[in-house]
């Protein structure tokens, strides 16, 4: 997948509380003006609410920082990849990362 990856990192022209935030990954693609906003969460129980929980926190926690990147004209996709303590994982679907275009 094309464009700027950053882990960990604060997300370049976002600024205020916003700008501190460092989320997991995040895919800048300039040519499309697309970005994704992706997330890790461990929740420490391994049942699906547990699931949905942590999950609804995540993405509620960067859709501010999501709406300051629409704002700058970017379409912005965030989602959280769930992995429980013993080693489950969401089954839902994935981080809406084919949704941008391929290098070729």
């Amino acid at each position: 997948m094309p464009g700027e990856r950053r882990v960990n990192q604060r997300v370049e022209g976002v600024d205020g509380e916003l700008g501190e935030l460092r989320p997991d990954l995040v895919v800048r693609h300039e040519p499309s003006k697309r970005v994704v906003i992706c997330d890790v969460t461990v929740p420490f129980e391994n049942r699906w609410p547990s699931f949905e929980e942590a999950k609804a926190r995540k993405i509620a926690k960067y859709q501010p920082l999501a709406e300051a990147l629409e704002r700058q004209g970017y379409r912005v996709a965030v989602a959280a990849f769930v992995v429980g303590a013993l080693g489950s994982w969401d089954p839902g679907p994935a981080p809406p990362l084919e949704g941008l275009p391929d290098a070729g």
